[in-house]
């Protein structure tokens, strides 16, 4: 089951500031900042947008910080700005841009903005803190700065924790109703090429906030995500198998390398299955393949678990 988690990164920049410190502190709940907070786990499907109140504490420090930097510079000089990313749409706006005054600060995250509606934050989101010279406005928009202006950032990050889930590139698209998705196969390179550049799945998008949801349902959502987990594997492990290439290296990012670990995690031996499902002298031996395959796939969903874990209502 994938889980969603959030992290912390500090990013290595041209211009470092020496011992900086926590100036910038994350609070997802709207309650108090967690200091040195690395991970939080979140279920599938989590409304991060109605369910998470965030907002970054400015700490006090004094200006005699920067000027371990430079010199030069002085709070005038400088402004605070900081931005959220849509992870899954790779869309970036900023949320508060303003003078550096060098005291306590809260500067409330705000994850629905009439303006943006389609900025949902399904797959979670980045929240980007930094210091920048005042004189970055005149060269961009506001959102992107140079590394050179950029004084000291930080970043928090809270985004979908990447299991079998990160073998599937979703695409919303108008389907028929009774479709619910299919995978849609881009290259049979299994050998060089990674997931994202063999295949993507996709999904009617009328249903969309549904299959993002099916988690939320604690009786029968589990089940379900496991079952469409097995269909996609099942599918992808298949067409993997055969078109493997076993006598020469594959690249590390392959879609090979990929279902090979999933395949030898849950006891199956990835070289002796793609030398079967690729005998056409023996047909029913790629038969069975296929029942191997099954088994290991919902090892790696965990259906039979999930199946045991669900909670039916009586009957009459």
């Amino acid at each position: 089951m994938n889980k969603a988690c959030a992290s912390v990164t500090e990013n290595d920049l041209a211009v470092e500031i020496k011992d900086p410190g926590d100036i910038f502190q994350f609070s997802y709940n709207g309650e108090e900042t967690v200091p040195d907070w690395q991970t939080r786990y979140e279920s599938l499907g989590f409304d991060f947008k109605r369910e998470y109140k965030p907002f970054i504490a400015i700490r006090p420090f004094e200006e005699q910080l920067f000027k371990e930097v430079d010199q030069a510079l002085s709070f005038d000089e400088l402004q605070v700005n900081i931005i959220i990313l849509d992870i899954d749409l790779g869309i970036r706006r900023v949320i508060h841009r303003g003078p550096v005054e060098g005291k306590l600060e809260r500067i409330d995250v705000s994850l629905i903005d009439p303006l943006r509606p389609e900025l949902a934050y399904t797959g979670g989101f980045e929240i980007t803190c930094f210091f920048s010279r005042k004189s970055s406005l005149s060269e961009n928009n506001g959102s992107v700065w140079h590394k050179s202006q950029v004084i000291f950032i930080k970043t928090f990050k809270v985004a979908a924790k990447k299991s079998e889930g990160d073998l599937f590139p979703l695409r919303y698209k108008k389907l028929d109703k009774k479709v619910f998705y299919y995978i849609q196969w881009i290259s049979a390179n299994v050998s060089q090429e990674s997931s994202e550049k063999c295949f993507e799945v996709i999904v009617n998008e009328d249903y969309q906030e549904k299959f993002k949801k099916l988690d939320n349902d604690r009786r029968f959502g589990p089940v379900a995500v496991s079952l469409i987990v097995s269909d996609m594997i099942r599918e992808v492990t298949l067409q993997t198998l055969r078109y493997a290439v076993l006598d020469v290296e594959c690249e590390d990012h392959s879609l090979q390398m990929q279902i090979k670990e999933i395949v030898e995690k849950n006891g199956g031996n990835f070289h002796e299955l793609a030398t079967k499902v690729q005998d056409d002298d023996d047909p029913l031996e790629s038969l069975q393949v296929v029942s191997d395959v099954n088994m290991l796939v919902q090892k790696q969903a965990g259906l039979g678990e999930d199946v045991h874990d669900m909670q039916l209502g009586r009957g009459k």
